[in-house]
């Protein structure tokens, strides 16, 4: 029986290598310093803060509003909006490459797929087996 959750990490694992090969590719289009805010904008906005939460807080008290922030930064549909926009108003400039980067090695090398109310912001998602 096939095993969808490792499936889909194994996939995320070979996107993100694919990612990285365009990253390449296109690194005479691509502006590093866009690259590396793209890159940390994913965890910036929707990891660090309920992280930090979740040290001063503890694991258990953990406001929803971090997991909202977390699924909607974490979430294919919002990084390709914001891809499109960026291809729109800024030709020639592939950076946006960085949130598929991040987003194929959280899901695939880390284990982070959307978190749901019962999951703590230190571990990934899931803890695969094989």
């Amino acid at each position: 029986m096939l095993n969808k959750i490792h499936f889909l990490k194994k996939e995320s694992f070979y996107l993100f290598f694919i990612s990285i090969i365009l990253t390449i590719i296109l690194f005479n289009q691509i502006n590093i310093i866009y690259y590396l805010v793209f890159f940390l904008l994913i965890d910036l906005i929707g990891y660090i803060p309920g992280r930090i939460w979740n040290l001063l807080k503890g694991d258990n008290d953990t406001a929803k509003i971090f997991y909202k922030l977390y699924n909607l930064c974490h979430n294919f549909a919002t990084i390709t909006i914001i891809s499109l926009i960026w291809l729109y108003f800024v030709k020639n400039d592939y950076s946006f490459i960085a949130l598929y980067t991040h987003l194929f090695l959280d899901r695939g090398l880390l284990g982070n797929f959307p978190k749901e109310e019962k999951d703590t912001f230190k571990t990934p998602t899931i803890n695969l087996v094989d």
